[in-house]
């Protein structure tokens, strides 16, 4: 489709140089998968970023911290709360997180999801 994979070995030793510190993200990766939030190193976060936007990544859980200046289009957003930390999600960051489904140009459709209710969140 135009744009050449990257070699999955060598964005890990290009972005994160001594290593992946962080426990079975190379697994996941590997399989398709994916994580993005702070708890990842700088590396790790831009390795996450090269292998989604390679399409190396199928699915990728991602907390609000891949929303803002990245521009990496998906299919579809699932929220599972309204809130971000401890505070209600504003309508901008709501906007902006549901805003990488179906991005014009970029994708045809996008969806995003809001999946709310008693279960572990209390309702």
């Amino acid at each position: 489709e135009g744009r050449a994979m990257p070699d999955l070995d060598l964005e890990i030793h290009k972005c994160c140089p001594d290593g992946i510190r962080t426990p079975r993200l190379e697994a996941l990766l590997r399989d398709g998968f994916a994580v993005h939030n702070t708890s990842l190193s700088e590396g790790e976060r831009q390795l996450v970023e090269t292998a989604f936007g390679a399409g190396l990544v199928r699915v990728l859980c991602a907390t609000s911290s891949l929303a803002a200046g990245v521009n990496l289009p998906v299919r579809r957003v699932l929220f599972w709360s309204l809130k971000k930390g401890v505070s209600s999600m504003t309508a901008t960051d709501f906007r902006q997180m549901a805003g990488r489904a179906g991005r014009t140009g970029m994708c045809d459709a996008g969806d995003a999801f809001v999946l709310t209710g008693g279960g572990a969140q209390g309702g």
